[in-house]
């Protein structure tokens, strides 16, 4: 009783009334107990097999603290067996959640952006598309305006570039698909078709590699190389002007080229 009375003594400071001390010691005392029920619990769950994630999530438990408490027990082959064969699903949806959470950021991203920039312009589409053209444009000459990527949504922006600042028909484009020879050639012009919103009959011979997708370690070519073709000679050179104009503002050595 006398530690006990001289713990009290110290512990309470002179400028804090006595209920608000007790009420201090009540709480302490009732966190300190729920971590020893929590503790508790994790080793139970951790001794049926539970992984530390799972443990996590049921019991609200950061997995840095499970590890201070879960770090002596020793499971059986039988228990890290079980935890090893839900490893793929539990890697499956990680992605699933990351993926959730990612574009649900971007959405909010662009609701902001949208609000930053209001509507884009014609004038604003036609940088935006020269921008695109200085770097994956055919910039050599001729009449030949063509876009070449592996990515749908850059060959899109291209197609709505080209509607939007020069009054083009997209039924007037032609395409063609660099594919390797393990794909399904009418499969892979479908799925662009489709994409594109365009016909098969827009579509030229496509040139096939002799090396297979298969052979490939990054997969981003799943769908082949599209390649957009127009040509106009005057819309061309207006590109090229432009993408020149960028050149020249950045290489002054005055103020930057007014336009």
């Amino acid at each position: 009783m006398v530690g006990m009375r001289d713990w009290w003594n110290r512990s309470w400071p002179r400028e804090r009334n006595y209920s608000e001390h007790l009420t201090s010691i009540r709480i302490t005392c009732s966190v300190e107990y729920m971590d020893v029920l929590l503790k508790k619990k994790a080793i139970g769950l951790r001794n049926i097999g539970k992984s530390y994630s799972q443990i996590s999530q049921e019991l609200m438990v950061n997995k840095s603290t499970l590890s201070g408490w879960l770090k002596d027990i020793v499971l059986s082959d039988e228990l890290k067996k079980k935890i090893s064969s839900r490893r793929p699903q539990w890697i499956e949806n990680y992605k699933r959640a990351v993926k959730i959470r990612n574009d649900l950021k971007m959405k909010n991203l662009i609701g902001k952006t949208k609000k930053d920039f209001g509507f884009l312009t014609k004038r604003d589409w036609e940088v935006a598309g020269a921008f695109l053209y200085w770097g994956e444009g055919e910039k050599g000459r001729g009449s030949a305006i063509s876009v070449s990527n592996t990515n749908p949504d850059i060959i899109l922006f291209a197609i709505n570039w080209l509607e939007k600042c020069f009054d083009l028909d997209r039924s007037n484009m032609k395409f063609y698909l660099h594919l390797y020879s393990d794909m399904n050639i009418g499969e892979k012009v479908k799925y662009w078709c489709s994409y594109l919103d365009i016909k098969e009959s827009q579509f030229g011979k496509p040139y096939i590699k002799k090396s297979t997708l298969l052979s490939l370690d990054f997969k981003s070519f799943k769908h082949g190389t599209c390649r957009l073709y127009y040509g106009d000679v005057k819309i061309k050179d207006r590109i090229l002007s432009l993408v020149k104009l960028f050149v020249l503002s950045i290489n002054s050595t005055g103020p930057v080229v007014q336009w």
